[in-house]
């Protein structure tokens, strides 16, 4: 049971961001884990590691779409700039950075609950 819950959770956050993503700034990802991450009742370290890994997946997608409607013209101008990175070496670095910052965000709002519980 525990994992159908985890793998709805990731489902629900990885559609949400992508979604989200598309009508707001780029950090409008934070919100979302944050309140994901508070309903989710995942210990801190799980929901840091779901947040990391959802939004990894959502960032890295997002990106190799944007990369297909450009016809890679960015892609390459970026490359060139960090000295001949290619295509998967930019998404593998645009998703670990989009994945720090959910699974930071899906934690935060875990310990926000477990802290928001012991208080009570």
């Amino acid at each position: 049971m525990e994992k159908v819950r985890l793998a709805v959770i990731s489902l629900l956050t990885i559609m949400i961001t992508i979604v989200v993503g598309w009508y707001s700034p780029w950090w409008s990802f934070v919100p979302v884990c944050l309140l994901l991450g508070y309903c989710s009742k995942l210990v801190p370290i799980k929901a840091f590691s779901t947040g990391f890994f959802c939004i990894f997946a959502a960032w890295l997608l997002q990106a190799y779409y944007i990369d297909l409607q450009n016809e890679s013209i960015l892609t390459a101008r970026i490359g060139r700039i960090f000295e001949g990175v290619n295509l998967l070496g930019l998404l593998l670095i645009t998703g670990t950075f989009g994945g720090l910052g959910g699974g930071l965000a899906f934690a935060a709002g875990s310990s926000t609950r477990n802290l928001i519980k012991k208080s009570a």
